[in-house]
């Protein structure tokens, strides 16, 4: 479809950032980014061949408001349930022990690449009094480096380097996940991992996820709590830890 009308392209594609029109399908999306994005992407809608979506609200809505030749919906967001689901007691020593893990250490996880939107740096900074109030808590970022070793070094500068663990890309997040203990999430944008680290039974804390948040209180919804700064993200884990 494309190659007719770009000689030489095997085929031209626009994928759409998620600010779609807040109302009446997005009404988490930000309206600041709504305003900046939502007329360029419906100016260059027109001249796109094919305009791909992730989710059913933005298919939805695209194919409403959006003037494309053709939008198709692509289930490019979520996680496969027979491989992420609850373990039991024995699985998952088995698995610290596998990993040299304690079965005595409390094990924080946050799966995604190391860059400034996904904000790891806020959970390094939570660390510190974190293990402040517990000492055998430990926090595995699990994802490649794509900031050149600066989450290392700011953890070597707090004195976490043994609190903290880089393990780099990982192919078994599915054998990660089932040993640790709280799921925790720091970044700009998100909304994955609020929705998947609780389905391992885990308690998960957020910082900077969720589009809606509109205060930097704290926020219970299910067993994943909201916050936006630092220092009430690590009181949210102490508060987690605490009702263990």
């Amino acid at each position: 479809m494309a190659a007719k009308r770009y000689p030489g392209a095997v085929g031209v594609a626009v994928a759409a950032w998620r600010v779609l029109p807040p109302e009446p399908v997005n009404d988490g999306a930000p309206l600041a980014g709504w305003l900046v994005f939502y007329p360029i992407e419906k100016l260059l809608s027109r001249f796109t061949d094919c305009l791909v979506t992730i989710n059913a609200e933005d298919y939805e809505t695209a194919v409403k408001k959006l003037k494309a030749h053709k939008t198709v919906f692509i289930q490019g967001v979520g996680y496969d349930d027979a491989k992420f689901f609850k373990h039991s007691g024995d699985i998952k020593q088995r698995l610290r022990l596998e990993n040299g893990f304690g079965s005595e250490e409390i094990l924080l996880v946050y799966v995604a690449e190391l860059n400034a939107n996904k904000n790891q740096a806020l959970l390094i900074r939570a660390m510190k009094k974190i293990s402040a109030r517990y000492p055998q808590t430990r926090l595995l970022l699990v994802g490649p480096d794509s900031e050149n070793g600066k989450c290392l070094r700011l953890a070597r500068s707090l004195g976490l380097e043994q609190k903290v663990i880089f393990t780099g890309r990982r192919d078994d997040v599915d054998r990660i996940l089932p040993m640790c203990d709280i799921g925790v999430a720091s970044s700009l944008r998100e909304g994955l991992p609020v929705d998947e680290l609780p389905s391992e039974g885990r308690r998960a804390v957020a910082g900077l996820v969720a589009d809606g948040l509109v205060d930097g209180r704290a926020a219970v919804q299910s067993r994943v709590v909201l916050t936006l700064r630092g220092r009430l993200l690590a009181d949210a884990v102490v508060r987690a830890l605490t009702a263990f």
